[in-house]
């Protein structure tokens, strides 16, 4: 029973020096640096990544929000320009001349916005939803955020339609006298921009959903 006791505190001992031995724990340090090394880097790489992507997607998100208010500025601009130059100076043959150099200053501006305006925010919730950028409660929020986003765009384009109406459509102001012309983009500016300042406050917690 010594005999056997004797052996296995030698055996135990002899293992403990090759555990405690330099060479020995260089070899298992370097086998777990093999391993947990690129595992470690590549975790933390693929959350810096990730975070780069939301942080880009934050940025897209104001940007493409502030090209769409500068599209839709761009026609008010327009239609409030032809009020200033023609509404009240202009003969009816050059009213007639300055309203088709309207039709097709407004006609190319808004096919501008209409190929962005509805869409982009559609195309940045899917990117979110497909690349899992945020969170399902966060992708929730953003949903809501684009209904309310899609609906304030709805009420700025109506509220051109009064100006496309007056000025574009085949029976314009020309056949009223100048002096009985009337402008219309003054009750419009308002409005206006109080809608752009709500669409802003929404594309805003958009992009924080993202931080």
């Amino acid at each position: 029973m010594k005999t056997e006791a004797s052996n296995h505190s030698t055996r135990s001992n002899k293992i403990d020096l090759f555990l405690r031995h330099p060479l020995t724990l260089s070899l298992i340090g370097a086998l777990l640096g093999s391993l947990l090394i690129p595992w470690v880097a590549g975790r933390a790489n693929k959350q810096a990544v990730l975070a780069e992507t939301r942080v880009k997607q934050a940025i897209d998100i104001m940007a493409t929000s502030n090209s769409v208010n500068v599209m839709l500025n761009k026609v008010k601009t327009g239609f409030e320009s032809f009020e200033k130059d023609s509404l009240s100076t202009a003969s009816p043959e050059e009213y007639q001349k300055r309203r088709e150099e309207l039709r097709r200053q407004i006609y190319a501006l808004y096919a501008d916005f209409n190929s962005v305006g509805w869409w982009w925010t559609w195309n940045a919730y899917n990117q979110a939803r497909i690349l899992r950028l945020i969170s399902p409660m966060a992708l929730k929020q953003m949903k809501a955020d684009i209904m309310k986003y899609d609906s304030n765009l709805q009420q700025t384009v109506h509220l051109l339609d009064r100006p496309w109406r007056d000025y574009l459509s085949d029976s314009p102001q020309e056949l009223v006298p100048a002096d009985q012309r009337k402008p219309v983009m003054p009750d419009i500016d308002k409005p206006f921009g109080t809608l752009r300042e709500q669409r802003d406050a929404i594309v805003e917690h958009m992009a924080s959903l993202f931080q």
